[in-house]
């Protein structure tokens, strides 16, 4: 019985787990999560007798691994798909762009511009060969082919909002993959994506996965005879293998000892941060569910309105409004005190929409993770870590591998599982040799 540690039990920690404990039962799998939930960032709270997201979450129709995951567990019925409006809020008013006569219509550009807008969006939703992106920049790109006025108005204030200092040096295969990927409807599982961890949690503990909920790793060792000691609570245990499934920077701190060679690439790898506000509203912000924030001055770069997405009779009549801003961590805003960041987000919602007022907030919460969006920098093809790390039986998973395409919970749990394939080959080859030794 080969015993395997996974540390995290975010999506892809729990892809790794459920592909593992269904495809072998000569192996004891251990998940470690430090917080009280599976999920990861898709961690939620109670609101108004359901749950939500601490950070606003959604589902796309390509996401096959997640869809045929609830139906293995028995929520498929739970997923549903629509369009949802989305708006841009530019120079203090707020414009619709939710079809082609929205474009046509977008007043702050001219209108060779929106055409220009238009042909250029309708050309990288055709371009299959990201490739060719590698090497070059969004920036550069994006002012080459859209023009200087339509990167000002869109896409700088994505960039800057996204990457901050950063913002100037992110590949281009990023933007791509945002434009190939977006569709003309999301989805979203009644419930919330605590109904899939759920479901989940149980389905692998009935598989013999044992879940350790408030068991942050703070150290693991890798041994003499090739085995690794993970402590946990100031408790080692022994395992065979490992999968690490959470940032570089975690990795790194937890194991010191990995080769200097690989440790210098994973400390190439860089994270925006997040702050969320989540406000829960005696009335509706907007008409959009996605609005962007196309404004450099604000400190905001979405209101995501998650009511006008599923409707706030599912959350005991409120209506539900992240306030989010991607942040260097290490940032001033980001240490910023509660109270004084909850003044600025409000003070923001006024001027996005001045009729907005504090009345409507019947309570608030807000959240902050400091590694949520990978910096894609040109040339990210070669610093994109592997699955499989320079030590035998240690595996690595995170957001940083999943380029080209951009994060999410599909893309996590479909590398969770790959990463469990990489390990039940890898055993099988061990139950060979042992035959082989034996004979």
């Amino acid at each position: 019985m080969k015993k395997i540690a996974i540390i995290g039990g975010g999506f892809a920690g729990l892809g790794a787990a459920y592909q593992l404990a269904q495809s072998r039962r000569d192996v004891e799998v251990h998940i470690f999560e430090r917080s009280a939930e599976l999920g990861g960032l898709a961690g939620s709270f109670p609101v108004g007798g359901s749950y939500l997201e601490q950070y606003y979450h959604h589902m796309f129709p390509d996401y096959h691994d997640i869809i045929g995951l609830c139906k293995d567990l028995g929520i498929g019925d739970n997923i549903f798909f629509k369009k949802a409006a989305s708006g841009s809020f530019v120079n203090g008013k707020l414009y619709p762009f939710n079809s082609v006569i929205d474009v046509l219509q977008f007043t702050p550009l001219s209108f060779f511009d929106r055409l220009r807008l238009g042909f250029g969006i309708a050309y990288l939703r055709l371009t299959k060969n990201w490739k060719k992106f590698e090497n070059i920049t969004a920036a550069e790109w994006l002012k080459k082919y859209f023009g200087q006025r339509v990167y000002e108005i869109m896409w700088r204030p994505l960039l800057e909002g996204k990457f901050g200092e950063c913002a100037e040096q992110v590949s281009m295969v990023w933007f791509w993959s945002r434009i190939w990927e977006r569709p003309m409807q999301f989805g979203y599982i009644r419930g919330g994506f605590k109904a899939l961890t759920d479901a989940l949690g149980k389905r692998l503990k009935n598989l013999g996965v044992h879940i350790h909920f408030k068991a942050g790793v703070t150290l693991f060792e890798h041994d003499s005879a090739g085995k690794f000691i993970v402590n946990v609570s100031d408790t080692n245990e022994i395992f065979d293998a490992v999968v690490v499934a959470a940032t570089p920077m975690v990795f790194l701190r937890i194991a010191p000892w990995l080769p200097e060679s690989y440790r210098a690439g994973l400390t190439q790898l860089r994270y925006s941060g997040t702050i969320s506000l989540v406000l829960t509203l005696g009335r509706s912000f907007s008409p959009y569910y996605w609005l962007n924030i196309q404004d450099l001055s604000l400190p905001i770069l979405a209101v995501v309105e998650h009511t006008n997405f599923v409707g706030p009779e599912h959350y005991g009549g409120n209506h539900l409004l992240y306030v989010a801003k991607y942040i260097d961590p290490e940032s001033a805003l980001y240490r910023m005190p509660d109270a004084e960041l909850l003044e600025l987000y409000l003070a923001s919602l006024e001027k996005i929409n001045p009729a907005f007022d504090r009345s409507w907030v019947k309570d608030w919460k807000l959240f902050r993770a400091p590694a949520t969006q990978p910096i894609v920098k040109a040339g990210y093809q070669h610093m994109r870590p592997r699955i499989k790390t320079p030590v035998l039986n240690l595996y690595f998973v995170s957001m940083s591998h999943i380029y080209p395409w951009d994060r999410g919970t599909e893309r996590s749990f479909r590398l969770g599982k790959e990463a469990g394939d990489i390990i039940i080959r890898e055993l099988g080859r061990d139950v060979m040799d042992d035959k082989s030794n034996f004979l």
